[in-house]
């Protein structure tokens, strides 16, 4: 493009933003639009002064991109746009859909890692294994510089193939050709009976069709055994489309019941969604699994169904998102995706739990203060309350120390043991005896000491920053040794935390193991017998009188 074309794009473009300036002011004409028409005609002015003069060459359709996210940011972290590069993913979030080799591709110091591979994929067929590293693909190595770049590579036209280069545990680099299918993931991960009339249904996401799946997944199960309860897993969903919330409670709710209201500054986008149709399975007994990583449509399931004492909800108190999200389609094919409204469940209650509107003097965002609760009731005439999250009626707190468990040195150590693991015994295993086999565990806590595992809480880092500032500060020394020993004192041995975690690491490398010969259905299934909230699930399902005394009033 020669440079008169250029800058005749560019006056186009920096004329366009003064005119959106000058349209919102005509539109409007209030004093705050006017002040926005200002800042949009200084911020041309700024950008058409830094293109004539800035000393180098400049990406300003970059920068101006990387401005607009941040001037979303300011308002949610769900206000979004969608720059036309990103369209793909978008729709991969709305629909499932993509065109890949159906396999999880972490980033890993500076490395590519197969995390996870879908039983009959691509991936799979070809032979790619989890814990295979990428090298190359098509030829170009990974490096620091194209990380990212290089493994979008691996998205693409269904049918066309992509070379990988692999390094594998004891083996040499081998180059695995695979072809890229498309590929479309399920809302309803798995399903299946978790005991002889239980049935277990875990679903991750709210896309196009995820009702249907759920209602096809306990179809399945009550034609051919006739349920007597049902464990619905939606821990770690962070949810999707609100209709499909509204599908999925009308399954188990009458007809024409009001399952969520949303109420925004636009008075005629407000809306209040209600059951269509009569339920499926009215009477079936239910129990709902959540964690603090459920939300938005999750938080709809979850309260709606408590607010209709329809099933009880078990786990830990939800992420508390109360926002209802628009898609708008733009100039260029980009999109914005806006928060347009707080949603409300039946007894009249908002789960929203941070307040993005009133932030604190710093910039931070508060949570709604315990002042500002307020209690509802629900159709029983139960006590629930708003400002945050569902709170479950059978708490179940994860075992041991979070923190520690979900510490990233401990979890890529048990990812990497496991593969070595299954490199070592490739033959089929059985999941009991490895559980209550004691040398696994031991074989793990001297490789964690091979390579050097080192934990330290959070405190003991904060006493860290306080012994360097000290030392700048010249504090007292004496003062500077209590605090040494006081850092010491806190301190527990990465050994000894593993034996006092000793169930809970088990636990997690077996999964781990297992998902590498079993596949996701493997590691499910082995958690019926080790979770300890499908356990609590079974037992409220396998005792009618302690669900009817829970929903009662």
């Amino acid at each position: 493009m020669n440079n008169f074309l250029k800058k005749r794009l560019w006056l186009i473009l920096v004329g366009a933003v003064a005119l959106i300036g000058f349209t919102s002011y005509t539109l409007f004409g209030d004093d705050d639009d006017f002040e926005i028409a200002k800042s949009l005609e200084i911020y041309h002015s700024v950008l058409r002064d830094a293109r004539i003069y800035y000393v180098d060459d400049v990406d300003y359709a970059k920068l101006i991109n990387q401005s607009t996210q941040e001037l979303l940011a300011k308002l949610d972290p769900y206000t979004v746009y969608y720059p036309e590069s990103l369209i793909e993913d978008y729709t991969f979030m709305t629909t499932g859909a993509y065109a890949g080799i159906g396999a999880d591709i972490g980033e890993y110091n500076n490395s590519l890692i197969i995390t996870d591979v879908y039983k009959n994929s691509p991936a799979d067929k070809a032979g790619l294994k989890i814990g295979d590293k990428i090298e190359a693909i098509q030829g170009e190595l990974v490096t620091k510089s194209n990380i990212s770049v290089v493994k979008e590579n691996v998205k693409g036209e269904p049918g066309s193939s992509i070379l990988l280069r692999i390094s594998r545990l004891n083996t040499d680099n081998k180059e695995f050709t695979v072809v890229r299918e498309k590929i479309e993931t399920p809302d309803v991960t798995y399903f299946g009976f978790i005991d002889e009339k239980i049935g277990y249904v875990k679903l991750t996401g709210f896309r196009q069709n995820a009702a249907q799946e759920v209602q096809k997944a306990i179809q399945s199960m009550n034609d051919s055994v006739k349920l007597s309860g049902l464990v619905l897993d939606m821990r770690g969903n962070p949810g999707g489309l609100l209709i499909e919330a509204v599908k999925i409670v009308n399954l188990f709710v009458k007809k024409n019941q009001e399952i969520v209201s949303t109420r925004g500054r636009v008075a005629q986008w407000n809306s209040v969604f209600k059951t269509e149709n009569l339920p499926l399975f009215p009477d079936l007994p239910l129990v709902v699994l959540v964690n603090s990583s459920s939300a938005s449509a999750s938080e709809i399931v979850s309260g709606a169904l408590q607010d209709l004492d329809r099933a009880v909800i078990v786990g830990e108190r939800t992420y508390g998102k109360g926002l209802v999200q628009a898609t708008r389609d733009l100039v260029y094919n980009t999109k914005i995706k806006i928060t347009t409204a707080k949603y409300y469940i039946p007894s009249g209650r908002c789960v929203q739990a941070l307040d993005y509107t009133h932030r604190n003097p710093d910039g931070s965002v508060g949570k709604v203060p315990d002042s500002l609760v307020t209690e509802y009731k629900t159709q029983n005439g139960r006590v629930v309350y708003d400002g945050g999250g569902v709170i479950p009626d059978v708490a179940v707190s994860a075992v041991g120390n979070k923190q520690f468990l979900e510490f990233p040195q401990l979890r890529k150590l048990i990812f990497d043991f496991s593969t070595e693991y299954y490199f070592k015994n490739e033959t089929p295993i059985k999941t009991d005896n490895l559980f209550t086999d004691n040398r696994l565990f031991e074989e793990f806590r001297t490789y964690a000491k091979l390579n050097k595992f080192e934990y330290y809480t959070k405190s003991e880092l904060y006493m860290d920053s306080l012994l360097q500032n000290a030392e700048k500060e010249s504090v007292n020394r004496d003062v500077v040794e209590q605090m040494t020993k006081l850092k010491q004192a806190m301190h527990s041995t990465e050994e000894s935390l593993l034996n006092v975690h000793k169930a809970e690491v088990s636990r997690l490398l077996v999964s781990e193991i297992v998902k590498r010969y079993q596949y996701f259905e493997g590691e499910i299934r082995f958690s019926f017998k080790t979770d300890p909230y499908i356990l609590k699930g079974i037992e409220l399902l396998k005792n009618s009188k302690s669900i009817s005394e829970i929903l009662a009033y």
